[in-house]
């Protein structure tokens, strides 16, 4: 009787680097400024904090594209993508935090599970910021696409809304939340009876890709492509837990409507991952 051992591994993959300089207006290094990786779907890589000359590094578990993001109390936002390479081979990225600033507008829907520049789109992109949602939203989501090329807005009642993308709505125009379905080509050709049901609060961006786009969002995307953004999560990192949260409220008189909302998160570290080292023995006959 003969035996053999099979050994399998379950192999290590190499980490990826990702590092550089956050500064601001005058070139001046950050400290603490939080630094964010987030893949194309928005789900954060990592994350880390800059030290005191305003160099951040941070391991990633494979190569790619990326949006990262840098942030810092009483400053503005920096957002740019990042390219990461092979297995070590260290990526640099550089970001400039200003107050007040303009930033680099990235869109993650111009092209299916892809980050890129706004301006190097391959197609038109109108891009809401938080800012604008928070503004333009006085008693619906509906209301802060109103204004972007484009683009029109359609209301029928206090909750139901259809948005015009290049002079098409209802089943010919599309709408995700985080990437998920809110809408399908069985519905009616008007307003989308539930749009107004997304919380405008929770939203971080509303990308709105004009044109057709079916190859990559169905064939009900002949107008184009709504795509609604939630704030990702914070994870929590060797420095501590993450806390986060926000309370808001709304009142009006012409629709007589009053709202509240509110919400808090927390997130901890997870355990490193750990190789996994499997013997199986086979038996073969003599």
């Amino acid at each position: 009787m003969l035996g053999c051992w099979l050994l399998s591994v379950l192999p290590l993959m190499a980490a990826v680097m990702l590092s550089g300089i956050v500064r601001d207006g005058s070139g001046g290094p950050i400290e603490g400024a939080l630094v964010t990786v987030m893949t194309a779907d928005r789900t954060v890589a990592a994350t880390a904090r800059t030290d005191a000359s305003g160099r951040y590094q941070i391991a990633l578990p494979r190569g790619g594209r990326y949006l990262v993001t840098a942030v810092k109390e009483g400053m503005g936002e920096a957002r740019a993508t990042a390219v990461v390479g092979a297995p070590a081979a260290a990526t640099t990225l550089d970001l400039r935090l200003d107050i007040g600033a303009l930033r680099e507008e990235v869109t993650v829907t111009a092209a299916r599970q892809m980050v890129d520049d706004v301006r190097l789109a391959g197609q038109p992109v109108s891009l809401v910021e938080t800012e604008e949602i928070l503004e333009r939203t006085k008693t619906v989501v509906a209301q802060a696409v109103e204004g972007e090329v484009g683009v029109h807005l359609q209301r029928t009642s206090p909750t139901m809304a259809g948005v015009f993308v290049r002079g098409l709505t209802g089943n010919k125009v599309n709408v995700f939340v985080d990437g998920v379905r809110y809408s399908n080509g069985a519905q009616r050709g008007g307003v989308n009876t539930f749009l107004d049901l997304i919380e405008p609060d929770a939203l971080e961006t509303i990308e709105v890709v004009r044109g057709p786009s079916s190859a990559q969002y169905g064939s009900d995307a002949l107008g184009g492509s709504i795509h609604f953004q939630t704030r990702p999560p914070q994870l929590g990192g060797p420095s501590g837990p993450q806390f986060g949260g926000s309370i808001g409220g709304g009142v009006g008189s012409a629709h007589r409507f009053g709202s509240g909302q509110g919400f808090a998160a927390l997130s901890t570290a997870t355990k490193p991952a750990q190789t996994v080292q499997t013997v199986m023995p086979i038996a073969a006959p003599a």
